[in-house]
């Protein structure tokens, strides 16, 4: 059926829990081979789970789970959004940082945790899952020594969702935090969510790879929360400050998040964070 924010919703019984990839490519490709016939040309779906009750082989009630506002379809590509990397074996998943534009032809894009993308070049990032019509571009930069990869795509805007399907622009951007700053984060798994900046360290090993500048936030976050948007709100004007890397526990006990600072992710993968 549709939702009232203008997508088809397909509710797939949860006891059907051995479906693979194709089988939802295959109802992608029906939705749209029918949808085609109707001359429409694009058709923003979003999977739920649901169980059904009959009775006398008549439908009579759908209970359903809420539609996860992070992994709904969304064009324009912004901040705050569920996306996926696949490659020759699987995929990871993770959530997009911010709309950006490359410094050396200006063409749109977003950026996104390079670890999501096994720090490679040349595979397909897919939002909010992987699906055919889901397709949102290649990686074609991984940045060195540092947690942060970009994909071309023009259809991008400057703004971050900040859960709930809510929205803010993205004001400007800052090269990083600073002592007393109070940091929010967006990700596809701890949602929306108010921190203090930690601090600062450099020539780190995160999960075994090497990082020339780490930033560190509270709290913490949680696997597919990796590429979200860290930022700063003063007098309701929102900027970027980096993009969600990886939990840590600091040597005092202490839970905190590790986010790559702007300061790294705009010098090496050679992007400017788009600003309304």
């Amino acid at each position: 059926g549709t939702h009232t924010d203008g997508y088809f919703w397909v509710i797939v019984d949860e006891r059907y829990d051995d479906l693979k990839n194709e089988d939802f490519d295959a109802i992608v490709d029906l939705i749209k081979k029918h949808a085609t016939k109707l001359n429409i040309t694009d058709v923003p779906i979003v999977f739920s789970t649901g169980t059904i009750t009959t009775d006398s082989a008549s439908i009579s009630q759908v209970s359903m789970s809420s539609v996860d506002p992070y992994l709904v379809y969304r064009r324009p590509i912004t901040g705050g959004i569920a996306h996926c990397v696949l490659n020759e074996t699987g995929y990871n998943v993770g959530t997009i940082g911010f709309a950006a534009k490359r410094n050396s032809d200006n063409a749109n894009g977003y950026v996104f945790a390079g670890h999501t993308s096994w720090f490679r070049t040349g595979l397909q990032s897919y939002q909010p899952t992987y699906a055919s019509g889901n397709l949102a571009g290649t990686v074609s930069k991984i940045g060195a020594n540092t947690d942060a990869a970009f994909v071309p795509y023009s259809n991008v805007a400057a703004q971050i969702h900040t859960g709930g399907g809510n929205f803010v622009n993205v004001d400007g951007y800052y090269s990083g935090g600073i002592s007393g700053m109070v940091l929010k984060r967006s990700g596809r798994i701890t949602v929306s969510v108010t921190g203090s900046y930690l601090g600062v360290l450099t020539g780190q090993l995160v999960d075994g790879h090497y990082m020339d500048r780490i930033e560190l936030m509270t709290p913490v976050c949680s696997v597919g929360d990796s590429g979200g948007p860290v930022y700063a709100t003063y007098n309701n004007r929102n900027k970027i400050v980096g993009i969600t890397c990886a939990a840590a526990l600091l040597t005092n006990g202490q839970q905190a998040a590790i986010y790559i600072p702007c300061g790294e992710v705009m010098p090496k993968l050679s992007i400017t964070p788009l600003t309304v």
